[in-house]
Protein backbone atom coordinates (compact mmCIF):
# COMPACT_ATOMS: atom_id res chain seq x y z
CA UNK A 1 0.00 0.00 0.00
CA UNK A 2 2.72 2.04 0.35
CA UNK A 3 3.82 4.42 3.27
CA UNK A 4 1.95 7.63 2.30
CA UNK A 5 -1.29 5.34 1.92
CA UNK A 6 -0.61 3.81 5.26
CA UNK A 7 -0.28 7.16 6.63
CA UNK A 8 -2.97 8.68 5.16
CA UNK A 9 -5.25 5.21 6.69
CA UNK A 10 -4.05 5.96 10.19
CA UNK A 11 -4.84 9.75 9.93
CA UNK A 12 -8.16 8.71 9.04
CA UNK A 13 -8.65 6.32 11.57
CA UNK A 14 -7.83 8.44 14.01
CA UNK A 15 -9.96 11.06 13.37
CA UNK A 16 -12.56 8.56 13.54
CA UNK A 17 -12.09 7.58 16.84
CA UNK A 18 -11.91 11.51 17.47
CA UNK A 19 -14.92 11.94 16.09
CA UNK A 20 -16.68 9.05 17.70
CA UNK A 21 -15.10 10.23 21.42
CA UNK A 22 -17.31 13.38 20.56
CA UNK A 23 -20.28 11.93 19.83
CA UNK A 24 -20.06 9.46 22.42
CA UNK A 25 -18.79 12.24 25.41
CA UNK A 26 -21.76 13.08 27.73
CA UNK A 27 -23.43 16.39 27.56
CA UNK A 28 -22.44 19.05 30.31
CA UNK A 29 -24.96 19.14 32.96
CA UNK A 30 -27.74 22.05 32.72
CA UNK A 31 -27.42 24.67 34.99
CA UNK A 32 -30.22 27.31 36.21
CA UNK A 33 -30.79 29.78 38.91
CA UNK A 34 -33.45 31.18 41.52
CA UNK A 35 -34.01 34.49 41.98
CA UNK A 36 -35.97 36.84 44.57
CA UNK A 37 -36.07 39.56 46.85
CA UNK A 38 -35.94 40.30 50.76
CA UNK A 39 -38.07 42.38 52.48
CA UNK A 40 -39.05 43.90 55.91
CA UNK A 41 -41.98 41.87 57.17
CA UNK A 42 -43.95 44.74 58.49
CA UNK A 43 -42.78 47.58 56.32
CA UNK A 44 -42.43 45.50 52.85
CA UNK A 45 -39.13 47.61 51.77
CA UNK A 46 -36.38 45.89 50.94
CA UNK A 47 -33.43 44.81 52.90
CA UNK A 48 -30.77 45.10 50.90
CA UNK A 49 -27.15 43.92 51.89
CA UNK A 50 -28.18 40.59 52.98
CA UNK A 51 -26.34 37.22 52.32
CA UNK A 52 -28.27 34.78 50.68
CA UNK A 53 -26.79 30.91 50.30
CA UNK A 54 -28.47 28.22 48.29
CA UNK A 55 -26.76 25.11 49.84
CA UNK A 56 -26.68 22.22 47.71
CA UNK A 57 -28.38 19.14 49.21
CA UNK A 58 -26.75 15.56 48.33
CA UNK A 59 -25.73 14.33 46.27
CA UNK A 60 -24.61 17.39 45.52
CA UNK A 61 -22.17 19.58 47.49
CA UNK A 62 -21.53 23.08 48.30
CA UNK A 63 -23.07 26.16 48.72
CA UNK A 64 -23.14 29.71 46.44
CA UNK A 65 -24.04 33.06 48.22
CA UNK A 66 -24.70 36.42 46.70
CA UNK A 67 -25.45 40.11 48.19
CA UNK A 68 -29.02 41.11 48.18
CA UNK A 69 -29.18 44.65 46.56
CA UNK A 70 -30.64 48.15 47.73
CA UNK A 71 -33.98 46.84 46.97
CA UNK A 72 -33.93 43.78 47.97
CA UNK A 73 -33.50 42.10 44.92
CA UNK A 74 -31.19 38.86 44.28
CA UNK A 75 -29.77 36.52 41.76
CA UNK A 76 -28.14 33.15 42.16
CA UNK A 77 -27.26 31.90 38.37
CA UNK A 78 -25.33 29.24 37.45
CA UNK A 79 -26.51 26.37 39.45
CA UNK A 80 -26.87 22.96 38.61
CA UNK A 81 -29.90 21.06 38.65
CA UNK A 82 -30.87 19.54 42.02
CA UNK A 83 -32.04 21.09 45.54
CA UNK A 84 -31.17 23.47 47.40
CA UNK A 85 -31.41 25.03 50.95
CA UNK A 86 -32.26 28.62 51.19
CA UNK A 87 -30.44 30.62 53.59
CA UNK A 88 -31.13 34.57 54.70
CA UNK A 89 -29.07 36.14 56.55
CA UNK A 90 -29.52 39.91 57.68
CA UNK A 91 -26.78 42.47 57.44
CA UNK A 92 -25.11 42.75 60.64
CA UNK A 93 -25.91 45.06 63.77
CA UNK A 94 -29.85 44.91 62.94
CA UNK A 95 -32.19 43.61 64.41
CA UNK A 96 -33.45 40.94 61.86
CA UNK A 97 -33.70 37.75 62.32
CA UNK A 98 -31.61 34.97 60.20
CA UNK A 99 -34.38 32.81 58.11
CA UNK A 100 -34.52 29.91 55.68
CA UNK A 101 -37.41 29.49 52.69
CA UNK A 102 -39.78 29.14 53.51
CA UNK A 103 -40.06 31.40 56.96
CA UNK A 104 -38.53 29.33 58.83
CA UNK A 105 -36.11 29.71 61.69
CA UNK A 106 -34.64 26.25 61.44
CA UNK A 107 -32.46 24.32 58.81
CA UNK A 108 -33.88 21.29 59.79
CA UNK A 109 -37.72 22.41 58.70
CA UNK A 110 -36.65 24.51 55.95
CA UNK A 111 -38.18 23.79 52.79
CA UNK A 112 -35.87 22.95 49.93
CA UNK A 113 -36.00 24.37 46.26
CA UNK A 114 -36.02 22.06 42.62
CA UNK A 115 -33.44 23.90 40.23
CA UNK A 116 -33.87 22.88 36.75
CA UNK A 117 -32.07 24.31 33.47
CA UNK A 118 -34.28 27.54 33.88
CA UNK A 119 -33.93 30.80 36.11
CA UNK A 120 -36.68 30.29 39.15
CA UNK A 121 -37.74 33.58 40.92
CA UNK A 122 -40.32 33.94 43.39
CA UNK A 123 -38.30 32.57 46.59
CA UNK A 124 -37.87 35.79 48.96
CA UNK A 125 -38.14 36.52 52.32
CA UNK A 126 -39.75 38.37 54.61
CA UNK A 127 -37.22 39.09 57.80
CA UNK A 128 -38.89 39.85 61.25
CA UNK A 129 -36.88 41.57 64.13
CA UNK A 130 -36.54 39.44 67.00
CA UNK A 131 -37.56 39.64 70.47
CA UNK A 132 -34.93 39.98 73.71
CA UNK A 133 -35.50 38.52 76.95
CA UNK A 134 -33.66 40.09 80.06
CA UNK A 135 -33.95 39.55 83.68
CA UNK A 136 -31.70 38.73 87.42
CA UNK A 137 -30.19 35.94 88.90
CA UNK A 138 -29.86 36.20 92.53
CA UNK A 139 -29.42 34.01 96.01
CA UNK A 140 -32.16 33.27 97.89
CA UNK A 141 -31.61 36.59 99.85
CA UNK A 142 -32.01 38.36 97.42
CA UNK A 143 -27.86 38.90 96.82
CA UNK A 144 -27.22 39.34 92.60
CA UNK A 145 -25.26 36.34 91.52
CA UNK A 146 -22.84 37.22 88.50
CA UNK A 147 -21.42 34.81 85.91
CA UNK A 148 -24.38 32.55 86.12
CA UNK A 149 -25.36 31.25 82.75
CA UNK A 150 -28.82 31.74 81.43
CA UNK A 151 -30.38 29.64 78.50
CA UNK A 152 -33.35 30.16 76.42
CA UNK A 153 -34.90 27.32 74.60
CA UNK A 154 -37.81 26.66 72.39
CA UNK A 155 -40.58 24.51 74.20
CA UNK A 156 -42.23 23.31 70.86
CA UNK A 157 -38.69 22.43 69.59
CA UNK A 158 -36.75 21.36 72.35
CA UNK A 159 -33.54 19.56 69.95
CA UNK A 160 -33.02 22.91 68.09
CA UNK A 161 -30.84 24.10 70.31
CA UNK A 162 -30.73 26.98 72.60
CA UNK A 163 -29.56 30.51 72.99
CA UNK A 164 -27.73 31.69 76.20
CA UNK A 165 -25.89 34.50 77.50
CA UNK A 166 -24.53 34.80 81.03
CA UNK A 167 -24.95 37.29 84.15
CA UNK A 168 -23.09 40.33 84.70
CA UNK A 169 -21.58 41.46 88.30
CA UNK A 170 -25.22 43.35 89.20
CA UNK A 171 -27.02 39.82 88.24
CA UNK A 172 -28.76 41.15 84.94
CA UNK A 173 -28.71 39.71 81.90
CA UNK A 174 -30.17 40.22 78.10
CA UNK A 175 -30.64 37.57 75.34
CA UNK A 176 -31.48 38.54 71.95
CA UNK A 177 -32.84 37.85 68.03
CA UNK A 178 -35.31 35.39 69.49
CA UNK A 179 -37.85 34.31 67.04
CA UNK A 180 -41.29 34.48 68.45
CA UNK A 181 -42.22 31.56 70.38
CA UNK A 182 -42.87 29.71 73.43
CA UNK A 183 -39.81 29.47 76.01
CA UNK A 184 -38.54 27.86 78.91
CA UNK A 185 -35.34 29.31 80.69
CA UNK A 186 -32.62 27.67 82.36
CA UNK A 187 -29.98 29.12 85.53
CA UNK A 188 -26.89 27.15 86.27
CA UNK A 189 -23.49 28.09 87.18
CA UNK A 190 -20.10 26.22 87.12
CA UNK A 191 -19.51 23.06 89.34
CA UNK A 192 -16.88 24.73 91.50
CA UNK A 193 -19.27 27.69 92.66
CA UNK A 194 -21.53 25.42 94.35
CA UNK A 195 -24.32 27.22 93.23
CA UNK A 196 -27.76 24.68 92.33
CA UNK A 197 -29.43 25.18 88.88
CA UNK A 198 -32.93 26.44 88.45
CA UNK A 199 -35.62 27.19 85.68
CA UNK A 200 -37.57 30.18 85.46
CA UNK A 201 -40.44 29.64 87.73
CA UNK A 202 -38.67 27.80 90.48
CA UNK A 203 -37.51 24.37 90.75
CA UNK A 204 -34.78 22.34 89.51
CA UNK A 205 -36.84 19.74 87.00
CA UNK A 206 -37.03 20.64 83.74
CA UNK A 207 -40.96 19.44 83.80
CA UNK A 208 -41.38 22.19 86.50
CA UNK A 209 -40.22 25.10 84.42
CA UNK A 210 -42.88 27.95 83.79
CA UNK A 211 -42.82 29.08 80.20
CA UNK A 212 -42.99 32.57 78.74
CA UNK A 213 -43.86 33.87 75.32
CA UNK A 214 -41.56 35.83 73.15
CA UNK A 215 -43.55 37.69 70.69
CA UNK A 216 -41.94 40.16 67.74
CA UNK A 217 -39.65 42.71 68.16
CA UNK A 218 -40.51 43.53 72.05
CA UNK A 219 -38.85 42.84 75.69
CA UNK A 220 -40.02 39.82 78.01
CA UNK A 221 -38.84 41.12 81.21
CA UNK A 222 -38.30 40.05 84.74
CA UNK A 223 -37.83 36.18 83.46
CA UNK A 224 -35.60 36.07 86.98
CA UNK A 225 -34.39 33.64 89.41
CA UNK A 226 -33.55 32.96 93.22
CA UNK A 227 -30.88 30.09 92.92
CA UNK A 228 -29.62 27.85 96.17
CA UNK A 229 -26.46 28.04 97.35
CA UNK A 230 -24.45 24.93 98.67
CA UNK A 231 -21.65 23.72 100.44
CA UNK A 232 -18.25 23.10 99.06
CA UNK A 233 -16.00 20.08 100.96
CA UNK A 234 -11.95 20.17 100.30
CA UNK A 235 -8.64 19.63 102.07
CA UNK A 236 -5.51 17.75 101.45
CA UNK A 237 -4.87 13.43 101.73
CA UNK A 238 -1.19 12.17 102.16
CA UNK A 239 0.39 9.33 103.59
CA UNK A 240 0.88 9.56 107.44
CA UNK A 241 4.12 9.53 108.89
CA UNK A 242 5.86 10.85 105.69
CA UNK A 243 3.26 13.80 104.50
CA UNK A 244 2.94 12.40 100.95
CA UNK A 245 0.47 13.74 99.09
CA UNK A 246 -1.99 10.87 97.90
CA UNK A 247 -3.61 11.16 94.77
CA UNK A 248 -6.88 8.71 93.65
CA UNK A 249 -7.94 8.77 96.92
CA UNK A 250 -11.96 8.52 97.09
CA UNK A 251 -13.47 11.36 99.43
CA UNK A 252 -17.33 11.03 100.55
CA UNK A 253 -19.26 13.09 102.25
CA UNK A 254 -22.36 11.20 103.77
CA UNK A 255 -25.37 11.57 105.61
CA UNK A 256 -24.47 11.56 109.49
CA UNK A 257 -27.36 8.82 110.43
CA UNK A 258 -27.82 6.01 107.40
CA UNK A 259 -24.24 6.43 106.01
CA UNK A 260 -25.43 7.31 102.41
CA UNK A 261 -23.09 8.40 100.25
CA UNK A 262 -24.38 12.10 98.95
CA UNK A 263 -21.20 13.23 96.77
CA UNK A 264 -17.60 11.90 96.46
CA UNK A 265 -14.78 13.27 94.50
CA UNK A 266 -11.21 11.77 94.37
CA UNK A 267 -8.24 13.39 94.94
CA UNK A 268 -5.86 14.99 92.99
CA UNK A 269 -2.07 14.46 91.91
CA UNK A 270 -1.21 17.24 94.57
CA UNK A 271 -3.20 15.13 97.15
CA UNK A 272 -6.35 17.84 96.95
CA UNK A 273 -9.95 17.02 96.92
CA UNK A 274 -13.12 19.23 96.49
CA UNK A 275 -16.61 17.76 97.15
CA UNK A 276 -19.03 20.70 95.49
CA UNK A 277 -22.60 21.22 95.03
CA UNK A 278 -23.60 20.02 98.53
CA UNK A 279 -26.64 20.84 99.93
CA UNK A 280 -26.05 22.58 103.67
CA UNK A 281 -26.36 20.34 106.37
CA UNK A 282 -24.18 18.23 108.46
CA UNK A 283 -22.01 15.85 106.82
CA UNK A 284 -19.72 13.13 107.93
CA UNK A 285 -16.21 13.40 105.71
CA UNK A 286 -15.20 9.42 104.80
CA UNK A 287 -11.55 8.75 103.47
CA UNK A 288 -10.55 5.68 101.36
CA UNK A 289 -13.84 4.07 101.10
CA UNK A 290 -15.92 2.40 98.18
CA UNK A 291 -17.80 5.21 96.49
CA UNK A 292 -19.99 5.49 92.63
CA UNK A 293 -17.66 6.45 90.05
CA UNK A 294 -19.25 9.99 89.36
CA UNK A 295 -19.06 9.41 85.40
CA UNK A 296 -20.29 5.57 85.20
CA UNK A 297 -22.13 4.77 88.12
CA UNK A 298 -20.21 1.98 88.56
CA UNK A 299 -19.45 1.25 92.69
CA UNK A 300 -15.30 1.15 93.32
CA UNK A 301 -14.35 -0.74 95.82
CA UNK A 302 -10.81 1.18 97.51
CA UNK A 303 -7.72 -0.46 96.66
CA UNK A 304 -5.48 2.17 97.06
CA UNK A 305 -3.31 -0.04 100.14
CA UNK A 306 -4.47 2.24 102.93
CA UNK A 307 -6.75 1.69 106.09
CA UNK A 308 -10.41 3.85 106.01
CA UNK A 309 -10.87 6.84 107.97
CA UNK A 310 -13.23 9.19 109.13
CA UNK A 311 -13.40 13.20 109.60
CA UNK A 312 -10.54 14.03 112.13
CA UNK A 313 -9.00 11.04 112.17
CA UNK A 314 -11.54 8.66 113.60
CA UNK A 315 -11.72 4.72 112.44
CA UNK A 316 -15.14 4.39 112.05
CA UNK A 317 -18.65 5.57 110.93
CA UNK A 318 -19.88 5.17 114.41
CA UNK A 319 -16.78 7.32 116.00
CA UNK A 320 -16.79 10.00 113.32
CA UNK A 321 -17.61 13.30 113.83
CA UNK A 322 -19.84 15.66 111.73
CA UNK A 323 -19.10 18.53 110.14
CA UNK A 324 -21.34 20.97 110.37
CA UNK A 325 -21.50 22.88 106.73
CA UNK A 326 -25.09 24.59 107.77
CA UNK A 327 -24.57 27.60 105.69
CA UNK A 328 -23.29 27.96 102.14
CA UNK A 329 -19.32 28.72 101.37
CA UNK A 330 -16.48 26.60 101.41
CA UNK A 331 -14.86 24.35 104.29
CA UNK A 332 -11.28 23.97 104.01
CA UNK A 333 -8.70 22.23 105.76
CA UNK A 334 -10.82 18.77 106.21
CA UNK A 335 -7.71 17.12 105.52
CA UNK A 336 -6.93 13.33 106.55
CA UNK A 337 -3.29 11.32 107.17
CA UNK A 338 -3.82 8.16 105.78
CA UNK A 339 -2.18 4.70 107.15
CA UNK A 340 -0.99 1.93 104.99
CA UNK A 341 -2.75 -1.35 105.55
CA UNK A 342 0.09 -4.52 106.35
CA UNK A 343 -0.47 -7.15 103.59
CA UNK A 344 -2.39 -9.99 104.60
CA UNK A 345 0.27 -13.18 105.20
CA UNK A 346 1.52 -14.71 102.40
CA UNK A 347 0.50 -11.81 100.07
CA UNK A 348 3.06 -9.75 98.32
CA UNK A 349 3.50 -6.51 99.98
CA UNK A 350 2.40 -3.48 98.05
CA UNK A 351 5.32 -1.73 96.15
CA UNK A 352 6.51 1.07 98.16
CA UNK A 353 5.25 0.04 101.43
CA UNK A 354 7.37 -0.19 105.04
CA UNK A 355 6.88 -3.31 104.71
CA UNK A 356 8.62 -3.91 101.26
CA UNK A 357 11.45 -1.92 102.48
CA UNK A 358 11.95 -3.83 105.22
CA UNK A 359 11.70 -7.28 102.66
CA UNK A 360 14.08 -6.06 100.59
CA UNK A 361 16.40 -4.71 103.47
CA UNK A 362 16.97 -8.53 104.59
CA UNK A 363 17.50 -10.17 101.37
CA UNK A 364 20.34 -7.40 101.08
CA UNK A 365 21.97 -8.36 104.39
CA UNK A 366 21.74 -12.25 103.58
CA UNK A 367 23.56 -11.73 100.33
CA UNK A 368 26.01 -9.36 102.23
CA UNK A 369 25.60 -6.66 99.31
Amino acid sequence: MGIRNARAAAAAVGLGICFALIVAAPAFAETGGISGRVVDAEEIEGVGGTEVCAEAMPPLEGKTCVESEGSGAYEIPGLLEGHYRLHFQPPPGTRYLPQYYKHSYFAATARLVQVNEEMRSGFGASLEAGGWVTGKVTDTVGTALGGIEVCVSDRLIPDLGSRCGETEVRGMYEIEHLPPGQYKARFSAPESRSIFAGYFGGGSQEEDAQEFVVQGYNETPDIDASLELGATIEGTVTEAGTGTPLAGIWVCALAPVSGFEVRCAASRANGRYSIYGLHVGGYVVAFSVSATAIETGVRIEPEDGFASQYYEGEPTFAAAKVLDASTPGVYGDVDAQLTRVPPAPGAEPLPGSIVCGQHLRKRLVKGKR
